[in-house]
């Protein structure tokens, strides 16, 4: 089994050499076939050509294209690479891989070669039929072929969309090629020598040619519909071999350090787009791909990406916050929260004590239940030590939560796909996830206290607790609320209730009954009738107001 790899691309030098150093690439199975975009200088190719490691076989497309996104110089650059690959009198490939310069492989060669040889022939490509499914997530779809597109998007933004909306208008239709039926996917492919062999004849006829370069991104429907004329479509697997993501706008995800984890999770064998500065992630993968697989079973799973972490989060926010990455999709207030659509537990209350002891008891009882602490704390990101084998929570991520809580949310949320996800919040500060919460039909908020407390009873918990994490403003607002008529800071939840102004269910802890059909409801409710009130709430409700009264408004408990 020998490969070829098709590698589109145009990053730095630098970059470019670290990602070839990749044991993948240093055997005689495989050979690398490079296409630098020609945007880049003959001194940079000759740069490249002298960094490509000692043992990794290689060789350059002489003749460049200059490739500019949405054009036909992408299908013009692979066609290319094909074409090289194919007339190679030194090496006789049985499958070309497209990758780009942004991809990384995550698995070792040999793991591959078993996979391919498994697989008998199959060809790894997208090809789907947008006449049944929906592939394009936003903007043109079948006016991508059906129009014409003379002008570059991004030099003519202005021009392209003004003659987008005259052709429709005019209600413009091209007409497509006999024989071809148009199919959308992934540019990036594994094909076998036959299917690529067939797909560069098709590309080389001048009116294929016309064709696609009159159309607008066609990269992601030229070799994809040529792949369903040259291929039985029970040989097209209909899937590809490099795990990626996108936002809701379309555009491509990136990958940072603290993601190898969720990488080798995938069931896939390449990675984009891969974040030039996450040096310890690829050095991480590096490690991963000098030693044999032991375990092949996500073979069965090929292609298809985790359910419970499609959007894992960046860790990592050194970079310029004007590039994409995972899980920092904004395009809706709500985040990627938008698509969630599993149910999750807000435990809230006066005494951050009483919740932690009720989430300790959850998770001395059954360990399966993701029950987690203040993760959301506006001071400092306070996991359980329980709770950290669920999604390996430790303060060092509190950038990462703080940089996207919507993306952080979704991924507590999802964290188990059987049982709710349960967590504490401070109902009395002021956060992007408390406001969310409130009109997120898919939550439950909870509150913990103990049935029957005072406000005073409670105001003096949480005054407590406040000094103790030196919440000044907090304290001195709850202090106020309670010297004068007004309601709690704390009652954030419960007074949004009473006005019914929520999209939240808002109920007590106490009042839940006993067999609710979620069994992580049924989990709190048990917990919460083993403790006390007494114990965190040693106070009356006349010695908690004296002592309270007794404070002033510009007196300190501490």
């Amino acid at each position: 089994m020998k490969l070829a790899i098709l590698l589109l691309c145009h990053e730095d030098v630098v970059d470019l050499a670290a990602r070839l150093a990749s044991p993948f690439f240093a055997n005689d199975d495989v050979k690398i076939y490079v296409h630098y975009d020609a945007r880049r200088s003959a001194h940079e190719v000759d740069a490249l050509k002298a960094a490509v490691p000692p043992g990794v076989r290689h060789a350059f497309v002489e003749d460049r294209v200059a490739c500019g996104w949405g054009d036909f110089t992408l299908v013009e650059a692979t066609h290319r690479l094909i074409r090289l690959a194919l007339a190679d009198p030194s090496f006789a490939p049985d499958y070309l891989a497209l990758i780009s310069g942004s991809c990384v492989p995550i698995r070792p060669w040999s793991s591959l070669r078993e996979f391919l040889q498994r697989r008998n022939g199959l060809d790894f490509i997208q090809s789907v039929d947008i006449r049944q499914r929906k592939w394009v997530k936003g903007g043109l779809e079948h006016e991508r072929f059906k129009y014409y597109f003379p002008l570059n998007f991004k030099r003519n933004r202005a021009w392209f969309d003004r003659l987008t909306n005259l052709q429709r208008g005019l209600r413009v239709r091209r007409q497509v090629p006999d024989g071809l039926n148009i199919r959308f996917g992934s540019q990036w492919f594994c094909l076998t020598r036959d299917t690529a062999a067939a797909v560069s004849a098709r590309l080389a006829e001048p009116a294929l040619r016309k064709f696609f370069a009159q159309s607008w991104i066609p990269d992601e429907f030229a070799i994809q519909s040529l792949v369903v004329q040259a291929q039985r479509p029970e040989r097209i697997a209909g899937h590809t071999l490099t795990y990626y993501e996108f936002d809701d706008q379309g555009r491509p995800l990136v990958l940072e350090n603290g993601h190898y984890e969720h990488l080798l999770d995938q069931p896939f064998f390449f990675a984009r787009k891969v974040s030039p500065h996450a040096a310890l992630l690829r050095q991480q993968i590096d490690n991963h791909l000098r030693e044999p697989e032991l375990d092949l079973s996500y073979f069965s799973r090929a292609g298809s990406p985790t359910s419970h972490y499609q959007r894992f989060l960046v860790q990592a926010l050194s970079l310029p916050a004007t590039r994409a990455r995972v899980g920092a999709s904004r395009e809706k207030w709500s985040g990627v929260m938008h698509v969630n659509q599993r149910r999750y537990c807000v435990i809230h209350g006066a005494s951050r004590r009483f919740a932690l002891e009720l989430m300790r008891r959850v998770r001395s009882t059954s360990n399966r239940h993701p029950a987690l602490d203040f993760v959301f704390d506006p001071l400092r990101l306070v996991p359980a030590a329980e709770s950290a084998t669920w999604l390996g929570l430790q303060g060092g991520m509190r950038p990462r939560r703080d940089h996207d809580p919507g993306g952080f949310l979704y991924e507590l949320v999802n964290i188990d796909d059987e049982r709710s996800t349960a967590f504490c919040i401070d109902a009395a500060t002021e956060s992007w996830v408390r406001d969310f919460v409130l009109w997120d039909s898919n939550a439950t908020v909870l509150c913990c206290e103990p049935l029957g407390l005072g406000k005073y009873q409670r105001a003096e918990a949480a005054l407590r607790d406040m000094c103790v994490h030196e919440e000044g403003a907090l304290y001195e607002a709850t202090l106020r609320a309670v010297l004068q008529p007004a309601w709690l800071p704390q009652d954030f939840y419960d007074q949004a209730a009473r006005e019914r102004k929520h999209g939240c269910q808002v109920v007590r802890l106490g009042e839940v009954p006993v067999d609710a059909p979620d069994p992580t409801l049924r989990v709190l409710r048990a917990a919460w009738s083993t403790m006390s009130a007494g114990d965190y709430f040693a106070e009356s409700e006349d010695q908690a107001r004296r002592r309270i009264h007794d404070l002033g408004p510009t007196q300190d408990m501490r």
